[in-house]
């Protein structure tokens, strides 16, 4: 039997899943930029100012979209 590899996470990470998981979703259930019921695909965090470009993980940054508002903003092209 193969063993699957453990991921490890570093301190680092752990830190921020622990930070992230903290932001409560919006008290209505509603996409906060369609202001609509999300479909099958629920609620995601979205970074207003991606981290790659020095965004915070902070709530100021973070927006809870449906997926397809999400899609939308990373610019991913749905079928």
């Amino acid at each position: 039997m193969k063993k699957t590899p453990i991921r490890k996470v570093s301190k680092k990470q752990a830190k921020r899943q622990r930070e992230l998981a903290k932001i409560p979703l919006p008290e209505n259930g509603l996409c906060e930029k369609c202001g609509q019921r999300p479909d099958w695909r629920g609620l995601s965090k979205h970074h207003i100012v991606k981290r790659s470009a020095c965004g915070s993980d902070g709530r100021e940054n973070l927006i809870w979209l449906c997926g397809k508002c999400h899609a939308q903003e990373e610019g991913i092209k749905e079928v």
